[in-house]
This record gives structure tokens, sequence and C-alpha cells, in this order.
């Protein structure tokens, strides 16, 4: 029940956002159709604002201009559409069928076309206004890696490379993709010092489905990324469970600084222990299974730390990769004891230093061997629990189900980007913008609907209406620019998906207005109509399929 009700609360939040995106590029579709048709004189008899029983209408001419009560898009209604109406001759030149088909082609075209130059507008605006992106401040460097031997460090801001000052994230992921095998210089800022390292991207294959490239340069390890300021406090003996931390928090603030990153917080401990000192003030949330918490403020008590490194483990804190996030209910981890809050020791015998090696003993579990023995440290002291994972469904990369061993647990880490920036342009800059993502999105949407059809990727990625609200409630909560963005990108895949030669569709039409074209003649009325109620068919069924998608893509992401 309370999954129904946590659904049915997901989709209401996301109306407003859905309504906005989803009516906006439906009724610019439209608006298309209704300004070629008016071009080529055909009679346009309803232009709708919305579906449904019409709230406000007003005749001017021939049109009907009405505001209806499901604003959700729009429709045009063209005098002489219907086949199998008859048309006086002196009618004809106003009618839709019975214009040329290079009109009628142009009309149908139309409507798409205008999601494109949409789509185009919207990046231009973009462009102007701005768009927050991820910074140059370097995330966490993992000592193992080759950015950390080539002399990266964890907080580096990148400054220049090759001389050629870098100000996002995205020009410094441009550069180094494109320069395998060169050698390329970073002037970086480590704590107000400049430092110069030299590093060689490898020729790597990408990760990304939609990539356009399948091998890029890349420098192993470098990263935006950092662990956020959630932490686990689980010896009931520090200073922070003493003063009353719950086992997983999410810190905003110390002292009254705001901390967004498991880096900051070491930092603002060491500039408390440099003074004044005193108790530290603490703002801070607790993370649960699912329970909201308002902020609360926890003061720990003065205390004299052992030694000024590592301030925060001797305060109590940890990081949480290997904190178990949520149990999933009924999974093998529930059932044999598991809790939120366990930080992991050790897995049949072995000792753990990050949750991705708990999965890959997981993953070479078989169903002759003995359950696998989990140690996990809770605030009583370690515990020893024995679990068997077991055979389900779960998403891979492409999206698909998979079948694959799990014990229904995941990791409390979550990651954040160590310092953002506003990608704004100028007015032509931001015209060429406009063009430039339009047509990288394209071909990227056009390759992810290549591989759909070519089952490289899986057909569970396909969304209805529910994903469209949710996406739009999303980008919307995450501002301005990444609502745009949204738009633009569901204003391309309509005018892409629209073009597909499926009847009842827009590209349905156009070609069957080329066949015509072709032949000289239209084709027949009986092989018309077959072909629109087999388009309606599979329409319908795609809607249906795309409904299934969205509930149990819902239910797989709950816990």
């Amino acid at each position: 029940m309370d999954f129904l009700v946590g659904f049915l609360q997901s989709g209401f939040s996301a109306i407003g956002p859905f309504f906005i995106l989803l009516g906006l590029l439906i009724f610019v579709h439209e608006l298309g159709h209704f300004l070629v048709a008016r071009w080529n004189g055909v009679r346009v008899e309803v232009f709708s604002l919305g579906f449904g029983k019409k709230i406000f209408q007003y005749k001017k001419g021939d049109t009907n201009y009405c505001i209806s009560i499901m604003p959700l898009g729009g429709y045009v209604k063209m005098f002489g559409d219907d086949p199998s109406v008859e048309i006086p001759d002196n009618e004809k030149p106003y009618s839709f069928l019975h214009q040329s088909v290079g009109a009628r082609i142009a009309i149908v075209l139309a409507g798409p076309l205008m999601n494109l130059f949409f789509a185009i507008f919207l990046f231009f605006a973009l462009g102007l206004i701005g768009e927050q992106v991820a910074g140059t401040k370097l995330g966490d460097i993992d000592s193992n890696t080759a950015a950390y031997t080539a002399g990266f460090r964890s907080g580096d801001n990148i400054l220049q490379i090759n001389d050629k000052t870098m100000a996002t994230w995205v020009q410094v992921s441009d550069t180094i993709s494109d320069s395998a095998g060169k050698p390329l210089s970073f002037v970086l800022d480590r704590k107000n010092e400049a430092v110069t390292v030299v590093a060689t991207p490898v020729l790597t294959p990408t990760n990304s489905l939609l990539a356009l490239r399948s091998e890029v340069g890349d420098i192993e390890g470098l990263s935006v990324l950092s662990q956020s300021s959630r932490v686990s406090v689980l010896d009931p003996l520090s200073p922070a469970a003493r003063a009353g931390m719950m086992p997983v928090e999410q810190i905003s603030s110390i002292n009254g600084v705001e901390v967004k990153t498991y880096r900051d917080i070491d930092t603002q401990l060491e500039r408390w222990l440099r003074g004044p000192r005193g108790p530290i003030e603490i703002e801070t949330q607790e993370i649960t299974q699912g329970d909201s918490h308002s902020k609360r403020k926890i003061v720990v008590p003065d205390f004299e730390p052992m030694s000024p490194d590592q301030l925060s483990q001797q305060l109590g804190f940890e990081t949480t990769s290997l904190v178990i996030f949520r149990p999933k209910s009924g999974s093998p981890a529930e059932s044999a004891g598991l809790q939120h809050g366990d930080r992991l020791v050790m897995a049949n015998g072995k000792l753990l230093s990050d949750f991705s090696d708990l999965v890959k003993v997981v993953s070479s579990f078989d169903e002759s061997h003995p359950p696998i023995e989990l140690k996990v440290q809770r605030r009583e002291g370690i515990k020893t629990l024995s679990v068997a994972p077991e055979l389900t469904d779960a998403p891979g990369r492409q999206g698909a189900l998979e079948r694959r061993y799990t014990l229904g647990i995941m990791s409390s880490v979550e990651y954040t980007v160590s310092s953002k920036a506003i990608n704004r342009y100028g007015f032509v800059d931001s015209v060429k913008l406009g063009f430039v993502k339009t047509w990288e999105w394209t071909q990227r949407i056009t390759l992810g609907i290549a591989k759909l059809v070519q089952n490289e990727v899986s057909s569970k990625n396909i969304g209805g209406f529910i994903t469209i609200g949710r996406v739009a409630s999303q980008s919307f909560e995450m501002g301005i620019d990444r609502f745009i963005q949204t738009m633009a990108l569901i204003s391309i895949n309509l005018f892409l998906l629209n073009l597909l030669p499926v009847p009842v569709l827009d590209g349905g039409h156009l070609l069957f207005f080329t066949i015509e074209a072709l032949r000289g003649a239209p084709m027949s009325m009986r092989k018309m109509e077959i072909a629109q109620q087999v388009g309606l068919v599979l329409l319908l069924f795609l809607m249906i399929f795309a409904l299934f998608n969205d509930i149990s893509n819902y239910f797989n992401s709950i816990w």
C-alpha cells in the first residue's frame, strides 16, 4: 500500500512541470502544422490549446481558436482531412487532401520540424541564461590510479591545459577526450600554489551508450566527483556519538560554515583546531530508511585530538562507501538480519575496502557454495551473519533485466561535484550553441533509437507519460537550466519519433504522400485504412508497453 501511495504522490507532484513541458512541446508541434497549412491556403477549422471541453473560444475568419480544459498540448483540425467526406469543387482549393503532394508533405513535415527548431531555440536560450555545470575542481583522486601517479591530488583546481584557460569540466573532459596519446600540460591551483602536471591520456573504450565515438582519451581516476558530506558514526564512545549523532548522518555545516564533501569536513575541523577552540556545532540530518528528518544542531564538546591528522575519524566519522543503505524488503539481506547503517567489514574472511569488493564476491557465488559469511560493524560491536544470495532480475548497463545473484543491499555513499560553474555565452555564440547542441543530441538520440531496434539497448529504457512526468519534475526542481535542457531533448525525441514511418504518425503520412508522388496516384482507401488500423494498434501497444515500464521501473527504483 505504501508503494501505491508513493507512486501516486510521485505522479501528482510532477503534474505541473509535466503539463508545462509536454503541453508546450505539443503546442509548438501543432503550431507548425497550422502555420504551413495557412501558408498553403488550407482552411484550418480549429486550432486548440489543450484537449477536451472548450473553456474559451474565439473565431476569427475560418478558424475557431480554443483553450480546452486539458492543458496537454493541442490539435489542429483542417478542412478536407477526411478522405471519406466528399468535397464540392468550389471548396477543393481550401481542402487539405486536395493540395499538391508537395504542399501536403510540407504541412505534415512542419510539425516535427517545429520541434527541431524549438530545440535550437531552447539551447540558444540556455546559452544566454547560463547553464550550471561542473567546475574544474577535482574530486576524490584514488592513490591507485594513473591520475594520482601523474601528480593530481584531491581538490586540485585545473586552471589551464596547454596554456588554454579552463572554466568548466566540460572543457577539461573534451580536451582530454580529443588528446589520446598526446602529452598535456596541466596548470593546477593546489592550496593557493601553482603546480604543473604533465599527463598523457590513454585511448579507452567509452562507457556511454549514446557516445558518438567508441574510444576517447582518458586519464584513469581523474574525476570531478567527491564523496558527499554523508558520514557513518558507529563508535559509541566517539565524541560525535556521545553528542547524539545517529549511525548515518548528512552534515550540512560545521561551526556555521557549509560543507558539501567529505573533504570539507576535515578542512573545517582543521580550522577549528587552529583556533579559537571551543565546542563544535554541527548542523546535520539523520539518513534513515525513507523517513524524512528535519535538520538539527548537534554540539560536540571541545576535545583534545591525539594528533592533528584525520580529525574526522577522531571525532567518530567514517566514510559511507561500505555502509548499507536500506536493505530491500524481503531480500536475502533483510532475512539474514542485515540492517540500515551496518558497516561491511569482511566477506568470507576477506577484508573489504570498497563496496565493489562485495559485488565481486556475490557475483562469483554459486548455488553449490555455502552462504556468504559477512562481518558487519554496529554500535554494539561486530556481528557475523550468513546470507545466501538469490538469483534475481536486476537492471544491467543497457537497462535490461539481467539474471544474476544479489543480496538486496546498496551502499549509502553519495557523490557530488566538487565545484560548479555557470556556462554563459554571448548572443552570437548562443546561436552557434543552439545549432551545435541540437545536431549533437539529434545524432545521439538517433543512435539510441538504432541501438534499441538492434537490441543493443534494452526496451526497458522506453518510458511513457509517467517517466516524462518524473523527469520533468526532477529537472524543474534542479533549476530552470536543467528544465530547459530536458525540454530541448524531449523536443528532439518528438521530432525523430514523429518521422518514423508508422501510420497515424506524421512519418506514416509522409510515407503515403511519398508513395503517391512516386506512383503518380494516391494509395487506395482500403490500403490506407488497413495501414492506419495497424499503426493505431502498434501505437497503443507501444503506449501500454511504456506504461508497464513506467510502473515496473518505479517500483524497482524505490529501495
